[in-house]
């Protein structure tokens, strides 16, 4: 993983431990020291609902007014009728959300 692309709050997997463990501010400078022993967690529907997103009608999930559509098993923000993004990771989903809309996603899990 890419340090870059790491937030405080960002859900991530220890393959030590095999959990999934959300960062944290005491948490982060270990995460940076130690990126060859975590790696992304992939993202599924299941996550989707997890961080509290509803399925407005198949396959379409929203929340406060962001939509993702899962198109082959593959999530993804439109950001026009021909242009999207492919959102692989529960971070990359975190990060962009945030970015939208200054929020940070709660998680059920």
């Amino acid at each position: 993983m890419d340090a870059k692309e790491l937030r405080i709050g960002n859900w991530i997997h220890s393959k030590a431990t095999h959990q999934d463990w959300q960062i944290e501010l005491d948490s982060i400078e270990l995460v940076l020291k130690s990126l060859d022993k975590v790696e992304p967690i992939p993202l599924t529907e299941e996550w989707m609902v997890n961080l509290g997103f509803d399925k407005k009608h198949w396959p379409v999930f929203f929340k406060n007014g962001v939509e993702f559509v899962s198109e082959q098993g593959i999530m993804r923000y439109y950001t026009h009728p021909n242009r999207w993004l492919d959102i692989d990771y529960v971070h990359e989903l975190q990060n962009l959300y945030f970015a939208l809309t200054g929020k940070e996603l709660e998680c059920s899990k």
